[in-house]
């Protein structure tokens, strides 16, 4: 493999590592100055928008965020912070053993039961060795900003969600990326289970740099409160297709999706653990 393209493919996975947070449990600490929710999580599998972020082994998982409420609005900070591991590259592998996520933004609830929540997020690889690769100029850095919509409604029977995310730079220097997402949320009337289901859609400018197409992703789970502890199981799929074409790249050659990159994508199935406190 071409050092060049062993960094780029490693870099679109790294794109999509970032801001898989965990699912939080409702639980706060009250304070006189505002609200803060810790949680800490293990999962068998860290997935960001359909995509493995370490190469389909286990993560270490924790959270925190701040938040201030005053009539209906709730602007917040927070940080998630998660283990990570990349597929091998040529040249060594690409070391970024944690990802460091800062976020911040304002909620609005204009009436009872509908959220609003617009915000930015930070996504980082504290002390990657990027630069100390063998021909590592020109491939971008894998770190990268958001902005981000979301709306839910509530309607008793189930919950809808969805939300949109925008970016100038994407991961890799991809260009310009968009990623859409709508689904729903449905508590069962066995064993207090809860449903979810989710569809989301990833377009980026430069599939070469990233390291996969455009494509379309999905996710199926259900999940319960054991005495403060979310156990949540989520099958997940994407529509990438082995050699997906993806376009060129920076040395103008015509570029596919690697095998490395294809195994993060396809037949995934997570089981996780999170504690708030």
């Amino acid at each position: 493999m071409n050092i060049r393209k062993g960094l780029l493919t490693i870099f679109g996975a790294t794109a999509l590592i970032l801001g898989a947070q965990v699912t939080p449990v409702s639980a706060q600490i009250e304070t006189s100055v505002g609200t803060f929710s810790p949680t800490i999580a293990v999962t068998s599998n860290y997935l960001f928008r359909g995509i493995s972020q370490t190469d389909r082994n286990p993560a270490l998982q924790a959270g925190l965020e701040y938040g201030y409420t005053v009539g209906m609005f709730t602007p917040y900070l927070g940080t998630f912070i998660s283990t990570v591991r990349f597929p091998d590259g040529a040249g060594g592998r690409l070391r970024q053993h944690v990802e460091l996520d800062l976020y911040g933004g304002l909620r609005v609830t204009p009436i009872e039961n509908l959220t609003l929540d617009v915000g930015t997020i930070s996504y980082m690889y504290p002390r990657n060795t990027v630069d100390k690769l063998p021909n590592a100029q020109g491939v971008g850095s894998p770190q990268w900003n958001e902005v981000y919509g979301k709306a839910a409604y509530d309607f008793g029977v189930a919950k809808v969600v969805g939300s949109v995310y925008y970016t100038s730079a994407f991961t890799a220097a991809s260009g310009t990326g968009w990623y859409y997402e709508a689904g729903a949320d449905v508590p069962l009337p066995i064993w207090d289970l809860t449903a979810s289901a989710r569809v989301g859609r990833q377009t980026v400018d430069k599939n070469a740099n990233f390291g996969f197409p455009d494509y379309t992703t999905w996710n199926l789970g259900v999940s319960r409160d054991f005495f403060g502890f979310l156990v949540a199981a989520t099958y997940s799929d994407t529509n990438i297709k082995k050699g997906a074409t993806l376009g060129r790249d920076i040395n103008n050659a015509n570029a596919t999706l690697n095998q490395e990159n294809y195994k993060l994508t396809n037949n995934q199935f997570v089981l996780s653990l999170t504690k708030a406190f």
